[in-house]
């Protein structure tokens, strides 16, 4: 969206929502809005501290404190804490301003970072086996092919999924998609995501890997963690980590393998055994070849359009859907609430719903 400075720190923006419902974690989250709002007020009191003669310093600094003290929670973390700041604040903006640290020095990349392009993600030379992870240059046999940050899930029955119609019950009815992506053991109830580039994609091959997982020696990770008991690891800072190192050269385009180990390998045996596809399978169309097919008539079908012109069996109709208190609600004769709203394309992503269309009506061109 703009031009990235060389040791910049990378941001997307997560959405207002995001942070909404997580300030006893986050603090107070400026908006831009916030932002705004804290720019105007040092360029109003730059021109005030600048023109006056209040002295000494300590008393510009007690007025400051007292106007910062009168905003919102929100504007308050996006001003600075002292007048003198004003000059930096003014030149880089509220936001820059507020994460000094946002942008390094090469020299400070080279002690402190680690090499994170060293995969790439392309379709897998195993087939069947979908997406693989491919080296980007040559690494060397003992060499670093990526530092593997880790996610800590104390609790692996935090990604059990349960029947929302029974979740009295306790029945657990399968784990989340993450879980494939998780290491663990068998006699542990903790699970570890690694979050850098391209490694969930790394396949399997017990025969003859490429690489292998060790601990890190970065000084990122935190080996004392792995003598710590578990009620005194804590739950919101990610501090241990994986390397992946080659064992053997691994050239330039050549795709990376790990073991994941015999109880995988007898796993995987007995799910290929007992898997069966499913009913449907043949009539299988993949939403994005059937949006393809169907761009030439973007036209969504009624319930009484799919009577005669049904959509396969595992396409299904969603809304991006963004609760209003203006739009109006009516009810069907089996009681079910149905939102009236005009169909629009948003400018943004918005949570995506099942819905079914009873009726389409063309307004204007559109």
């Amino acid at each position: 969206r703009k031009d990235i400075a060389k040791g910049e720190e990378i941001f997307v923006n997560y959405g207002d929502p995001y942070f909404d419902g997580r300030e006893d974690k986050y603090g107070p989250v400026p908006r831009p809005s916030h932002f705004e709002e804290a720019h105007e007020m040092v360029k109003k009191f730059h021109g005030i501290f600048g023109n006056s003669t209040i002295s000494p310093n300590s008393t510009k600094q007690e007025i400051w404190d007292a106007v910062r003290d009168l905003t919102s929670n929100r504007t308050k973390v996006a001003l600075p804490r002292r007048w003198e700041e004003f000059d930096d604040a003014l030149e880089k903006g509220m936001a820059r301003h507020s994460l000094p640290d946002s942008i390094r020095t090469v020299e400070w990349l080279e002690e402190n970072g680690q090499c994170m392009d060293n995969l790439f993600i392309g379709p897998s030379t195993i087939r069947m086996a979908g997406r693989g992870a491919f080296a980007t240059r040559f690494v060397h046999k003992g060499g670093l092919v990526a530092p593997m940050p880790l996610v800590h899930i104390l609790n692996k029955t935090d990604l059990d999924m349960y029947d929302l119609n029974d979740r009295e019950s306790g029945n657990v009815i399968g784990k989340q998609l993450l879980m494939n992506y998780c290491f663990g053991h068998e006699k542990s109830s903790v699970l570890l995501f690694p979050y850098s580039t391209a490694v969930q994609m790394i396949n399997h091959k017990s025969d003859k890997p490429n690489a292998k997982i060790v601990w890190s020696q970065s000084p990122h990770h935190r080996s004392e963690w792995l003598a710590t008991s578990l009620k005194d690891i804590p739950t919101t800072n990610s501090n241990l980590m994986f390397d992946l190192v080659a064992t053997r050269p691994i050239a330039p385009n050549e795709e990376v393998f790990i073991d994941y180990g015999k109880e995988w390998d007898r796993a995987w045996n007995r799910h290929v055994k007992q898997w069966t596809p499913d009913a449907n399978a043949g009539s299988y169309v993949h939403p994005e070849n059937f949006n393809l097919v169907e761009r030439s008539n973007p036209t969504v079908r009624t319930l009484t359009e799919q009577q005669t012109q049904p959509y396969p069996p595992n396409i299904q109709t969603v809304c991006q859907y963004k609760r209003s208190d203006t739009v109006s609600f009516s009810f069907l004769s089996d009681g079910t609430e149905i939102n009236k709203a005009t169909w629009s394309k948003p400018n943004e992503p918005r949570n995506l719903r099942s819905c079914d269309v009873l009726n389409r009506t063309t307004l204007g061109d559109n």
